[in-house]
């Protein structure tokens, strides 16, 4: 089943469930084709004007997804320690808790380290805007940089390089004592 199967069978369950509970579907806003034209006629200004705050919530709403990656993957392996602790509980062979905890905490690094690399994308992308906007690179009218402002903006994949290593040295504990 490819992604696009999936969706589509996601969105026709949910849509059966939405109508087995009574719950009306809200209709998008259609624009009509004068509106159409006379934003295509429009100048770039006025287009930025009109576009820009949809932008900011789309980029918003990207971001606060990858917000929650390593909030999940904290959780989860803190779950998995507290599950284990009562054994009555969840009942988990002494390998299977090693597994899915060896699994939850290297998820905490990489899931850093993915929402990292999206900001950083997506600050670049703005910057190639406004730099397309202009004409020239921004930072080429700022000078030079430090090391400390470079150190500073490297800072959190530095500690997120850390957290690998910390997690690394509990994974090889939690295997080999």
């Amino acid at each position: 089943m490819t992604y696009a199967q999936a969706e589509a069978k996601f969105k026709s369950i949910k849509t059966a469930i939405g109508k087995w509970l009574g719950i009306k579907r809200v209709k998008k806003q259609i624009h009509d084709q004068a509106t159409k034209d006379a934003f295509a006629k429009s100048d770039p200004d006025t287009k930025m004007k009109l576009i820009g705050p949809q932008l900011e919530i789309f980029t918003s709403s990207v971001s606060r997804k990858s917000d929650l990656l390593p909030t999940i993957a904290t959780l989860v392996a803190a779950l998995i320690v507290v599950t284990t602790l009562n054994h009555d509980l969840v009942p988990l062979r002494p390998t299977e808790t090693k597994a899915i905890l060896s699994l939850f905490l290297i998820l905490i690094p990489i899931t850093l380290n993915y929402y990292i690399k999206v900001m950083e994308h997506t600050a670049r992308g703005a910057v190639d805007i406004i730099d397309s906007y202009q004409g020239f690179s921004t930072f080429e009218k700022m000078g030079p940089v430090s090391f400390l402002q470079s150190l500073s903006s490297e800072f959190p994949i530095i500690i997120v390089y850390i957290i690998y290593g910390v997690v690394g040295l509990i994974i090889f504990r939690i295997w080999y004592g």
